[in-house]
């Protein structure tokens, strides 16, 4: 899993790759057995985040939140986020990857993750149908930028303004 992410670099080509071929993923049931079944990207990227394939010991990830409402009390488990552990101890066991490259692949992968500002549907404009179109490799939407008095529409991808089309796929694509 990890060599098919860091090769294409994002989970959701990996995940496009596993339904290609029909490959599933094992997972474990309650009763402790193992079954495979096709892959989703939730999946998919909790196994990225997951420290444990990396070799370290997390402990804590977790935590217990208490609601009330007319019916009584309901809890809730929520996950913590990964500076509000209780421990994170690198290099315990051995991993499927070493530490380093898990956290370089964890890394590229949440880099991947929409954050700015133009991500999302487009509204108006020329380019209706710009966000339809993804880079080949790492999976983001090309949005468009609108400038000058005439209007002159720049692709844009990962955060980078690119003069034409043809420059713009050659290099998100390599």
């Amino acid at each position: 899993m990890f060599d098919k992410v860091e090769e294409l670099g994002s989970a959701r080509q990996a995940l496009c790759w596993l339904h290609e071929y029909n490959l599933d993923l094992p997972v474990k049931q309650f009763n402790g057995d193992t079954a495979w079944r096709r892959p989703s990207y939730s999946a998919i990227h909790r196994i990225i985040e997951n420290p444990v394939y990396g070799g370290a010991y997390a402990y804590g990830k977790t935590a217990v939140a208490a609601g009330y409402s007319a019916e009584g009390v309901s809890v809730k488990i929520r996950r913590k986020t990964r500076n509000e552990w209780l421990a994170l101890k690198p290099n315990t066991h051995d991993g499927y990857v070493s530490w380093n490259r898990f956290e370089a692949i964890r890394t590229m992968v949440s880099s991947n993750v929409p954050t700015g500002r133009h991500h999302g549907a487009p509204k108006h404009g020329d380019a209706l149908l710009a966000a339809l179109i993804r880079c080949k490799r790492c999976g983001r939407k090309l949005t468009l930028r609108y400038s000058g008095m005439k209007h002159h529409i720049q692709p844009r991808l990962d955060g980078q303004w690119r003069s034409s089309l043809h420059r713009l796929r050659r290099i998100a694509c390599r």
